[in-house]
């Protein structure tokens, strides 16, 4: 972690689905909208914040790559951004007083095409086809997922299990779940629908 004498960098950044700051914060977030970072006093007033922006600890948030943001996904709205002033620089991340987003787009329909790929990818045997095939179905349509009893697996658990998450946690959750090798496509996957969706 160090603090750099560049005045600005670019990234990336997830919002909450209303597009409001986290933590508390709640504000509105708009395209070409310079926000500093702040506080809420004890009677709900957004203050600004005195203190040096530190990672992790207070100041506007960003990744400066595409397979960082994931991570930090707090909702499904992705943003690319300019963070400035007082920059604080770690591996993959860094923070500053002030972030203006330059453009975001709902990713919802991307994440859940996103993770049909991860299963279908995922897919060796007849019975992970069957999985996929029917999560495909339930991310499509909202159906109920359902799978014949008969298959019994890790594949089809953690199926339900990403099913039972909004879709920017399920992407996290998947790559949790993947090797090395699952990772460099998946992150090549999710750069894909970035691009298409006009963002890189």
């Amino acid at each position: 972690m160090k603090t750099e004498t560049r005045t600005s960098l670019q990234g990336w950044h997830f919002l909450q689905a209303d597009k409001k700051l986290a933590y508390g914060d709640e504000r509105l977030v708009k395209v070409g909208k310079r926000m500093e970072m702040s506080w809420r006093d004890s009677s709900g007033h957004i203050r600004r914040n005195p203190v040096r922006p530190e990672l992790c600890a207070g100041g506007m948030h960003a990744c400066q790559h595409l397979r960082n943001v994931i991570g930090y996904a707090a909702g499904p709205i992705l943003c690319r951004v300019t963070v400035d002033t007082d920059l604080d620089i770690s591996s993959g991340k860094f923070c500053g007083r002030f972030r203006t987003v330059e453009a975001m787009v709902d990713m919802t329909d991307s994440l859940k095409a996103l993770i049909i790929d991860c299963f279908k990818y995922m897919a060796k045997s007849q019975n992970d086809k069957t999985i996929a095939a029917a999560l495909e179905t339930t991310l499509l349509t909202g159906r109920a997922f359902k799978v014949p009893n008969k298959i019994k697996s890790h594949r089809r658990n953690l199926a339900v299990e990403a099913l039972s998450r909004p879709p920017h946690k399920t992407i996290k959750f998947l790559s949790y779940n993947f090797t090395k090798e699952q990772l460099a496509w998946f992150y090549r996957r999710f750069a894909h629908y970035v691009k298409k969706a006009g963002l890189a």
